[in-house]
């Protein structure tokens, strides 16, 4: 059993395809190589393409959770594209799926890393309508 891993770039943003299933050994170890990979290149908004991964097994997602930890402590960010039922419900049990956001495109995982932290937040339009008393000029 193997997966095969396929890396190109949107941006400044690796999207890894992943296929096959996703288990203990061989496959877990590509798996968390390839991720290895990425990150030594300097590259840290990384997108998992899952749709083609049939199947994974515990090693597989604990495999996935030490690429999550591994991209996190580089100070990078990872969203994943289209995992299927069978894994996302296994993503579901372990929680996995509220540190790593799902999404339904490649383009909107790749748009969802668009917001910088160290770029301000923009004002909500609620909070820019208010204004402090001293700002009421009152007419005599």
């Amino acid at each position: 059993m193997s997966i095969e891993t396929h890396v190109h770039q949107s941006g400044p943003v690796s999207v890894l395809a992943v296929s096959g299933k996703l288990v203990s050994g061989e496959p877990s170890t590509s798996f968390r190589s390839a991720v290895e990979e990425i990150l030594k290149a300097g590259n840290q908004r990384i997108v998992l393409d899952f749709s083609d991964v049939s199947y994974a097994d515990s090693a597989g997602i604990g495999a996935l959770a030490v690429n999550f930890s591994t991209v996190k402590s580089a100070g990078g960010v990872m969203a994943m594209v289209q995992p299927q039922e069978r894994v996302r419900e296994v993503m579901d049990i372990t929680r996995l799926t509220q540190l790593i956001p799902i999404f339904e495109t490649e383009q909107e995982a790749v748009r969802s890393f668009d917001y910088r932290p160290e770029e301000p937040n923009p004002p909500s339009p609620r909070m820019d309508s208010l204004k402090s008393p001293s700002s009421h000029s009152i007419a005599s």
